[in-house]
């Protein structure tokens, strides 16, 4: 039977036995670092933390123990109970029961679940996992788990549980998941045990140190071994641990100095031993290009049968009976585990995954490139492991060239540098040669005049050998010969600004070039070239050039040099009219005049006609009317030519002057400005006269202005280049307009109450009126003009002047209105009367000033407002309190008219 995290107790199991019973002290603790588990049926926001309860399980996979529940369930908060079932295989035995008790009693207390129940399956691995919900179970008495639980807890006794299962169960677990909430005060800080680590040596191995952290900041940490006194303490904790199974428990203190809960970690220390030994390996090299490895073994110091006991001391040291039922002191447990002999039974492990039974030697296939590790260790102490590490290298190493030789030279050595990707060692041969150790760089000498290769290889620690590199270069000494093929311009004298030489040699090579230089290479001017060359942007002056080949191993020809002259610059010719005097010109015929600063022969031509070779003077005829254009050119020994031109115009066309536009058209006009807009046929000089004062240059638009009454003339005239000659001319007279001024109109005021009216007026240039009333015509009238019983209304009348030719000018007019109705008041009123004042209104139909009378007994006080308006108001002040007042209104208008209301009264306030 195998025990997982035994704790210190005495236990007593017969292998007949379906059930097992777990006394005071055999206990497990929470493990904390499960506190992630997903727990069934509980919110994912709700803040819960989960206690795991590991188990004893028997290899039969029977009898599942579980120990003593510490878990405190009359905390505040929820609290559920769950049962983790695992089996051995993908069977489920759906007619099987689980039996749960309580404190090892199997009668009332007991109860059973279904492992058919609807809880939902999972796959994991080869083993099925089930989760069954503990906690709406009830015993046979009606109570609930957590209930029975918790009963058991409250009168200060500790919880045990028994369980009987079918043989395919291989697990069972009892997990609690609830949410505490304190009031009033932040969560305690909770311990979380890290790992366990002892001295590597014999004598140290008995020397362990606990690691813990806690979940939040603390002041500090409290540390008991074994139930002894808890003692403040720090992480890690060591102790001297004899061999057998002890208890830590850990606790921590908050900053605010409070004790969190007790986290209590149970573990074994084994013997230091060395029970298992591996013997040989093969391959034994490390590292090793082999993917496959075998490590053999040796076990030692295992009986071929032995026996395990635990006992458990309890505080009252009850002796142990050999039945089981109401147990009160211990339990004994035997199996016969393993039988068998040297060398055989053992559990490996490979880079770290499971340890797993098997017997030497062992064998791995298809490793991975990498490091590795096999540990192997007893069935009898799991702590103490022999382990091999070794190296797996099955890639070839790469090596690349670092330095070689150009492909074509003409040195006798070579040096040859390489590296590679890994610890190797090189071999290098030589124009086929065996290969021989090496190290880079590589130095060879004294090489003959042709091809040679040069190959090396490398093979790694693990005996990996790379792909082999091949290098081939030629060795020549002998010196090429270069030749000009061809050179345009060909001629050393010429007026291009540009060179091209082409060149070849007589095997493969390379070229170097040198320009305007006294030196053949090689020197600090010459540069590498290839053919054609081509040189550009030459300046004048004379150049010379020098060529060098040199082949692919470094000889040089002897060079070959051109020399050749470059005149840029054009001859200057002079180009001079002898006839005619000017141009334009009407005459059809020219004579000219040239010569240049060098001999040369002239050529001349008209409007791009060659007329051949000519001399000085030059003379041409019967043109015709248009532009023309003589060219004389002349081209030096360098091949530049020179040239030079004259341009101009036969002319025998008079220009033509059109008058677009005159404003003001007409011939007879009261404006006193001119203008005249005008175009010309052709590019001419313009002059324009105004009344036979004086020619001046002139443009479209041409104005005049301020001109004076009576007839008037403007003449303008156009000479073009030629001296041909066109005018135009345009007449008119100028008036002064009629302008009328209105003198007096009776009446004057508006409105007015008169249906009478009366209008007198005067021009300085008029020759008679008209005169229009209202929206009637204009007539014939003159001064005084008078209208009588016109109606009540608005009433406009309007005059303008006619001059001598008949034009009229612009009237003037006048409107007025007519109202003749009687000046009424009304709505006479009398209001917010207080004990000194009283406010009167009236209303008025047309704009009047106000006016009111009042007194006690007479009218002898007065309120006046000359504001003409309708609407009035008056403000009666500094009146008597209950006093009888008297008063009236009264109104005048413009027009005098006078309106007063009848006498009314008012009393004042008291």
């Amino acid at each position: 039977m195998r025990i997982q995290n035994p704790s210190i107790c005495a236990i007593r199991i017969s292998v007949l036995l379906l059930t097992v019973a777990i006394l005071a002290g055999c206990l497990e603790q929470p493990d904390t670092s499960a506190s992630n588990f997903p727990e069934p049926g509980v919110s994912a926001a709700a803040k819960v933390y989960q206690t795991q309860y590991d188990t004893l399980v028997s290899d039969d996979g029977r009898q599942i123990v579980f120990p003593e529940i510490h878990h405190k369930l009359l905390l505040e908060g929820a609290h559920r109970l769950f049962a983790v079932v695992r089996f051995q295989d993908g069977s489920k035995f759906g007619k099987e029961k689980i039996k749960l008790a309580l404190n090892g009693i199997r009668d009332r207390h007991s109860l059973t679940f279904d492992l058919a129940s609807d809880a939902e399956w999972e796959l994991e691995g080869r083993e099925w996992k089930l989760f069954v919900d503990l906690t709406g179970l009830r015993f046979r008495g009606g109570q609930s788990v957590l209930a029975r639980i918790a009963a058991v807890q409250s009168k200060g006794g500790q919880v045990r549980l028994w369980v009987s299962a079918p043989r395919k169960v291989s697990h069972l677990e009892l997990r609690f998941s609830d949410e505490t909430r304190q009031r009033g005060s932040a969560a305690l800080p909770r311990v979380i045990f890290d790992r366990i680590q002892y001295g590597s040596s014999a004598f140290f191995h008995r020397l362990g140190s606990l690691y813990f952290h806690a979940d939040q900041a603390v002041r500090g940490f409290e540390c008991s071994l074994n139930h002894a006194r808890f003692r403040s303490c720090q992480s890690p904790a060591t102790y001297w641990l004899r061999p057998g199974y002890h208890v830590f428990r850990a606790r921590a203190i908050s900053l605010s100095g409070r004790r969190g809960p007790t986290m209590v970690h149970h573990f074994k220390k084994h013997w230091h031993s060395e029970d298992v030994r591996i013997t040989s390996t093969l391959p034994e090299e490390s590292p090793t290009a082999s993917t496959s490895m075998e490590i053999h073994f040796q076990t030692r110091n295992n009986p071929p049968w032995f026996m395990w006991e635990w006992i458990l001391r309890l505080a009252y040291n009850a002796r142990c009976r050999g039945h089981h039922g109401k147990l009160k002191a211990c339990v004994w447990l035997k199996d016969q585990i393993y039988g068998g002999h040297w060398g055989t039974h053992a559990e490996c492990q490979l880079d770290g995954a499971g340890f797993y039974p098997c017997r030497s030697p062992v064998r791995y296939q298809n490793l991975n490139d990498g490091a590795h590790t096999v540990a192997v260790r007893s069935l009898r102490d799991e702590s103490a492991a022999d382990e091999y590490s070794w190296i797996v290298d099955s890639l070839k190493p790469e090596i690349s060239w670092t330095q070689t030789p150009p492909p074509q030279t003409s040195e006798k050595a070579a040096m040859f540098g390489f590296t590679s990707n890994e610890e190797v060692e090189f071999y290098c041969s030589i124009d086929g040669s065996d290969f021989n150790h090496c190290t880079s760089p590589v130095q060879l000498n004294e090489l003959e005049e042709g091809s040679h290769r040069f190959a090396v290889y490398g093979v790694d620690l693990s005996a990996n050998r790379s792909t082999t590199l091949e290098y081939l270069w030629q060795v020549d000494n002998g010196a090429p010969i270069l030749a000009l093929t061809q050179v345009s311009p060909s001629e050393p004298l010429t007026s291009s600004a540009q060179m091209r030489f082409d060149f070849e040699a007589n095997e493969p090579a390379g070229f170097r070039c040198v320009v305007d230089t006294e030196f053949p290479p090689p020197d600090l001017d010459a540069f590498q070239c290839s053919s054609p060359l081509l040189l550009q942007g030459l300046s004048e002056g004379t150049h010379r050039a020098y060529f060098v080949a040199v082949d692919l191993q470094g000889n040089q020809s002897e060079a070959v040099r051109y020399d050749w002259t470059v005149d840029l610059t054009a001859p200057a010719i002079s180009l001079t009219l002898l006839f005619p005097a000017f141009v334009p010109t009407s005459a059809n015929g020219a004579q000219f005049q040239f010569s240049s600063d060098e001999p040369l022969g002239f050529t001349c031509s008209l409007d791009g006609v060659s007329l051949g070779s000519c001399s000085a003077p030059f003379s041409v005829s019967n043109l015709s009317q248009g532009s023309h254009t003589f060219v004389v050119r002349g081209v030096d020994a360098a091949g530049n030519e020179g040239a030079n031109s004259f341009g101009w115009e036969v002319d025998s066309t008079a220009p033509v002057i059109t008058l677009d536009a005159i404003i003001p058209p007409e011939e007879v006009t009261e404006s006193r400005t001119l203008e005249v807009r005008f175009s010309v046929s052709e590019n001419a000089e313009v002059l324009c006269e105004v009344d036979g004062g004086g020619q001046v240059e002139c443009a479209s638009p041409f104005i005049v202005n301020e001109l004076a009454d009576g007839e008037h003339e403007l003449v303008i005239s156009a000479t073009d280049g030629a001296g041909n000659y066109d005018e135009g001319a345009h007449y008119w007279t100028v008036t002064s307009p009629v302008v009328v001024t209105l003198d007096s109109v009776t009446p004057s005021e508006s409105p007015t109450v008169s249906s009478d009216a009366v209008f007198e007026f005067s021009s300085n240039n008029a020759e008679s009126y008209e005169c229009k009333l209202d929206d009637g015509e204009f007539e014939p009238c003159t001064s005084p003009m008078a209208y009588f019983g016109l109606v009540d209304g608005d009433h406009s009348f309007q005059v303008r002047g006619v001059a001598e030719l008949g034009d009229a000018g612009d009237p003037v007019g006048y409107t007025w209105n007519i109202d003749s109705t009687p000046l009424e008041a009304t709505q006479v009123s009398v209001s917010q009367i207080t004990q000194t004042t009283a406010l009167i209104t009236w209303t008025t139909n047309v704009p009047a000033d106000s006016r009111v009378q009042f007194g006690i007994g007479n009218l002898n006080g007065e309120q006046y407002d000359a504001e003409m308006t309708t609407s009035h108001v008056v403000l009666l002040q500094n009146l008597q309190p209950n006093s009888l007042y008297g008063f009236q209104v009264s109104s005048e208008d413009f027009w005098s008219r006078f309106v007063q209301s009848e006498l009314q009264t008012f009393r004042t306030l008291r």
